[in-house]
Parts: C-alpha cells; structure tokens; sequence
C-alpha cells in the first residue's frame, strides 16, 4: 500500500507513490528463543524457582546453536525471569522478577542525563509517601508490627551514637513502611525512587549530624503512627520530605544536583 505525495515545480505537478509502511525485519533467532522461554514461564509451565533444561538441551530441543540460547538465557536474566548460577547446584532457574529494579534503572537513567531534579524528586515523595503512611495506618492492626521500625530506628541511633552514618538503616525505614502499604504497586514505585533518593544523598556526602537528624524526623513519623494519629503522622511526612530537600539544596548550592560520580545502594 502506498500513499501520494504531490509537489509543484515550475508550473509542473507530480505526484510519487510512497510506501505507507516500513519493511519489516525478521527478528533474530536469540529473540525467537527469548519469545519461546518466556511465554512457557508465563504461561506456568515453569514455576518459579525452577530449573530449566540446560544450554544444550534447550539448543537441541528448539534446534538452535547454542550461541543464541545462550544470548537468550542472558536476555530474560537481565530482565529478571532467570537467574543463572554456577557450581554443582547451579543451573538456569525461573525467579520472581523485581519490577522496582527495573524502573529503578529508568529513573537512573534519567538522572544521569540530567533530567530529575531534587524538586520533582521532593514532589513525587510527597504524593507517594503520604499515600503509602495512610495506607500502612489503615492496614495495620496490631502495635506489634511497628517492630521492624523500631528496630530499624533503634540500630540506626546506635550507629550515630558510634559517629557511624546510618545509611542502610535510615533507607531501610522507607522500604519496610511501604512494605505496610499491602499495595505492590506503591511498593514498586517506592522501591524504585530509594537508589535516586541515596544518589542524591551520596553525592553530597551529609555529614554524621545530618543523618542523626533524619533518623529523628523518621521517629517523630512513627511516634505519630503509633499514636493513630493520622494528621500528625502525614504533618511529620510533610515536614521530613520539605526539610529534607531544602538541606540539601543549601549543601549543593544548587536545586539541580549532577548526576556526575552516580552510585547507587551496595547494601
């Protein structure tokens, strides 16, 4: 099918076919195989934490060189279908993939090139964390199940109290109070915001001070949770995100960091 294209040229009008669509290209064999693998995962005929056939099974069962299996296998590991260990008990296995991970890598990748900001960070935390407190106050029945927090915010003022950052403890506190939320998809979009969040962090290097003060504006958030306080506990958010983001834009100098010497979470 094609469509006209007409132009005048010195009193002269002529009109050329052009084809409405592009060629389509055969897709290659590893992507063919990628296809076959992940819809025999999806479709449950592989369960997770299962092991798949090996390398050389699966290119004599699909009559494909290995070499494609193989760019296959690494395709779906990437995106966190497989896991591929070594050993004796090693093998290719099925996983659960993390969609955090994933959207994690998109908003780095947007970090990188410049396009986040502290403030569109400051006003995404703002509209996803209140919404994930209420939840958790909501869902939670019991006062017992703020004890992950505690203990969270217990080891992080002992870390200050020894003139160590608390960095694993302080991101941790956000991680298990979206855990509370009982919705994945907040979870996802949480988890997924954390490493942009520590790359702003670390980028700054805050000093011992600065992190004492966050570990106390993350008490003063429980303390209202458990109190079910609703107002006070989205006030407390409030208040921690905006405190937050002003700090660091005094210690940049700057509301838009670099994403220059980018690091992300080893812990």
């Amino acid at each position: 099918m094609t469509a006209d294209l007409t132009f005048t040229y010195k009193g002269l009008t002529k009109s050329i076919g052009l084809p409405m669509f592009k060629p389509i290209k055969s897709p290659r064999t590893f992507e063919l195989v990628a296809q076959e693998i992940q819809e025999a995962i999806l479709s449950g005929r592989f369960k997770v934490g299962e092991r798949l056939p090996s390398e050389r099974e699966l290119s004599a069962t699909m009559k494909v060189g290995r070499p494609a299996i193989r760019e296959a296998i690494r395709t779906l590991e990437y995106s966190g279908l497989l896991d591929v260990s070594k050993g004796v008990d090693g093998g290719i296995f099925v996983t659960k993939p993390d969609s955090s991970v994933a959207l994690s890598k998109v908003f780095s990748y947007l970090f990188r090139l410049g396009e986040i900001s502290i403030d569109q960070l400051t006003e995404a935390r703002l509209l996803i964390e209140k919404d994930i407190v209420e939840l958790a106050m909501r869902k939670i029945s019991s006062q017992d199940e703020y004890s992950g927090l505690e203990q969270v915010l217990n080891s992080a003022l002992e870390k200050c109290r020894t003139g160590v950052r608390p960095r694993k403890e302080n991101f941790e506190f956000h991680r298990i109070l979206a855990q509370f939320s009982r919705n994945p998809i907040l979870i996802i979009i949480d988890n997924a915001i954390m490493p942009v969040l520590y790359s702003f962090v670390e980028s700054l290097k805050p000093s011992l001070e600065h992190s004492k003060l966050v570990t106390e504006s993350h008490m003063g958030i429980l303390r209202e949770m458990k109190k079910k306080n609703l107002r006070g506990a989205l006030e407390k958010v409030e208040e921690h995100i905006l405190w937050f983001s002003e700090e660091f834009k005094k210690t940049s100098g700057s509301e838009a960091i670099s994403p220059n010497d980018i690091r992300f979470p080893d812990f």
